[in-house]
């Protein structure tokens, strides 16, 4: 770092300056010093002009996408990895060229941070955004985000074999003991029951969740107040009740209404001659 810092103070070149102030924030947050890797990157900001490389600002881009990851942002750094996937890799040639094998990690990435995202309506976009890209099933994390995208509960295996692909600080606990993923995959899993129940005993979804009562019961009560989920938590009964709009209804009906009709045309298919 000592010798880019020194090389920084010698030029004058807007160029060069824009691409040591990027090398020296990636390599600040390698060494997980993420406040003075975001001021970088901040200075790299005010560097970029109109005829700055397309490549050299995506590279910022990612950079601000690692900061928002190692920040626990990734609503954030999801959707900035994903626009960064989705440059076109043509328009991304010189000094600072972007390889195609870059942009599939930032996909890559961008699939690992929307898993981690907290519910939201954002997050769900950039869901939709992942599943229908066609490099997304290649990511190991694919069968979680596939599953989130559908609202389907995921079982403890799958969830543990999900977390030994995160990096550290994705698993690190805060202080209630609890990790970015075990929150992420518990949040998910009570609005995928939140989908099929329209109420359940504390008990019941503690069971669901693998964890207590005590703590399934916060957690339902924390994504209540926030938004994340329409619910009430009753704790005379022990039961939380869970509010189903008539427009969650119709939408549910036609999706079943398509699945019917898609099993008939298949058996019509099969029973002609």
């Amino acid at each position: 770092i000592a010798k880019f810092l020194h090389g920084m103070h010698r030029s004058e070149n807007q160029k060069y300056l824009l691409e040591m102030h990027v090398r020296v924030a990636n390599l600040l947050l390698r060494a997980q010093d993420i406040v003075r890797a975001e001021g970088f990157l901040e200075r790299a900001g005010a560097l970029i002009g109109s005829d700055t490389e397309p490549s050299m600002r995506l590279r910022v881009k990612v950079c601000n996408a690692n900061i928002s990851d190692a920040k626990l942002n990734f609503t954030k750094a999801a959707q900035l990895f994903l626009e960064a996937a989705q440059a076109d890799a043509q328009t991304l040639t010189g000094s600072n060229a972007v390889t195609a094998r870059e942009l599939e990690r930032a996909l890559h990435a961008a699939v690992v941070c929307a898993c981690l995202a907290r519910p939201s309506a954002q997050r769900s976009r950039i869901l939709a955004q992942l599943i229908r890209d066609s490099r997304a099933p290649s990511a190991r994390a694919f069968p979680i985000l596939e599953k989130m995208y559908h609202g389907q509960l995921i079982r403890p295996d799958e969830r543990d074999a999900f977390v030994q692909q995160l990096e550290d600080h994705h698993r690190s606990p805060d202080s209630e003991g609890r990790s970015p993923a075990d929150r992420s995959l518990m949040e998910h899993n009570i609005v995928a029951v939140s989908r099929v129940y329209e109420d359940i005993s504390f008990d019941q979804l503690a069971t669901i969740l693998g964890t207590s009562p005590e703590e399934a019961e916060d957690a339902a009560a924390r994504m209540s107040q926030s938004g994340q989920v329409a619910a009430t938590v009753d704790q005379v009964d022990a039961i939380v009740r869970f509010a189903h709009s008539s427009a969650e209804g119709d939408v549910f009906d036609e999706q079943i209404a398509r699945a019917l009709r898609a099993v008939a045309r298949v058996r019509s298919e099969l029973a002609a001659p």
